[in-house]
């Protein structure tokens, strides 16, 4: 013993880096030195009912720096060892680096990750209902490469929402808009051109005001929707946009698709145009009891009450055109033009 107790003491007054003999409770190694190098691993298990601050039955620690890293230690098997979490991490882990039976952590998750629940429970030695991170549906990847352009950041492959980047072209050519680009749930909005500045620009400003130069955020916030009488709307699954469409009969003039700009204001709205009403008081050739409708810049084909020899029946050509109607004499269905 005391041969050993002087290898030590020489081993550190030599200045080498070694460590002591770790200790353990309710433990055993699988070496009993009393001094080992740096960089000396090893194994260790734990008695009954006990067990290694690790996954599986036996643990591993390493001599680093004049410590045994991890720290050796035999916990009790009701006891959870520190959580292996995909893409989360515990908000304020154990000192200890183990958790008693019973004790409930706090998650969150890794930037471009999400999850509906953060809480988990140690029960009897395993994790209750961990929380799944899964990746942010609205991230934008790397922003759409741009002819003559570069952006002026540090590349990256992953954008948050609301997330903006700014692009330069090279010195013979102009943006033609200059507001940041902005990753808008998932997809990126505003994405510029360069101009050749010795061609004509004139044509800039309408480009800026149209849907593919938009600077446009999600639908949900521009407030209340537009109303267009006699249409309804529905969103995309990105949710940029509104898309129109009008009631049977009724002819859509202007955008189908209607944005939200980013200082909170509608892009240009669409109208539901009126269709002609044909009705059989008004025109009484018609074999029908009720109005019959034909949309503006359309047209249509009715049935007559005039018939012919042995019962054939005669049609007549109604045509719409800004509300007016104009109609052709009743004549056999293959006489009539095509629509």
């Amino acid at each position: 013993m005391v041969v050993s107790r002087n290898i030590v003491s020489l081993i550190l007054a030599q200045g080498v880096t070694s460590c002591r003999k770790p200790k353990l409770d309710e433990g055993y190694f699988n070496s009993e030195e009393n001094v080992y190098n740096e960089g000396t691993t090893l194994y260790y298990g734990c008695n009954k009912g006990r067990k290694p601050v690790a996954e599986g039955w036996w643990g591993i620690t390493v001599c680093k720096n004049s410590q045994w890293t991890p720290e050796p230690q035999c916990i009790d098997e009701s006891d959870c060892v520190a959580p292996d979490n995909p893409n989360a991490k515990v908000r304020k882990p154990s000192e200890e680096g183990w958790y008693k039976n019973g004790r409930s952590v706090n998650f969150e998750c890794d930037e471009f990750y999400e999850t509906k629940r953060t809480n988990a429970k140690c029960e009897n030695g395993i994790w209750e209902d961990l929380p799944v991170c899964e990746k942010r549906k609205d991230l934008c990847g790397e922003p759409p490469q741009v002819k003559n352009a570069v952006i002026t950041q540090e590349y990256r492959d992953t954008f948050l929402d609301s997330s903006s980047v700014q692009y330069k072209c090279q010195d013979s050519y102009n943006l033609n808009i200059t507001d940041p680009t902005i990753c808008i749930s998932g997809i990126w909005s505003g994405i510029p051109k360069c101009k050749n500045k010795n061609i004509d620009l004139t044509k800039s400003g309408s480009e800026q005001r149209s849907n593919e130069h938009c600077i446009c955020f999600s639908v949900d916030k521009c407030g209340e929707k537009p109303v267009v009488d006699n249409g309804d709307y529905i969103s995309d699954d990105t949710r940029m946009a509104l898309t129109y469409k009008c009631n049977l009969y009724y002819k859509l003039e202007g955008p189908e698709k209607v944005m939200c700009h980013s200082n909170g204001v509608w892009s240009e709205t669409p109208v539901c145009k009126e269709p002609c009403t044909v009705s059989p008081t008004s025109f009484d050739l018609l074999d029908a009891t009720t109005n019959q409708y034909v949309m503006d810049g359309g047209s249509s084909v009715f049935l007559c009450k005039q018939k012919g020899y042995y019962g054939t029946r005669y049609f007549s050509h109604f045509h719409c055109q800004n509300g007016k109607v104009t109609h052709k004499p009743c004549t056999r269905k293959y006489d009539v033009p095509n629509t």
